[in-house]
């Protein structure tokens, strides 16, 4: 298994579609990744955590 994970706190005005953009344009990259069965792009909005 391997797992990456990292936290980066934006300005609460930050422009969410920048991160969608560049998940959705840099995602494909893993898509012939050797071994790779799963990926995941997660993000948490300020407001919209769990609970």
């Amino acid at each position: 298994m391997f797992a990456k994970q990292y936290s980066h706190r934006l300005p609460a005005d930050y422009d969410m579609g920048v991160i969608r953009e560049r998940a959705a344009r840099l995602g494909p990259l893993w898509d012939h990744a050797e071994g790779l069965l799963f990926k995941a792009f997660i993000a948490q909005e300020r407001g919209q955590g769990p609970g």
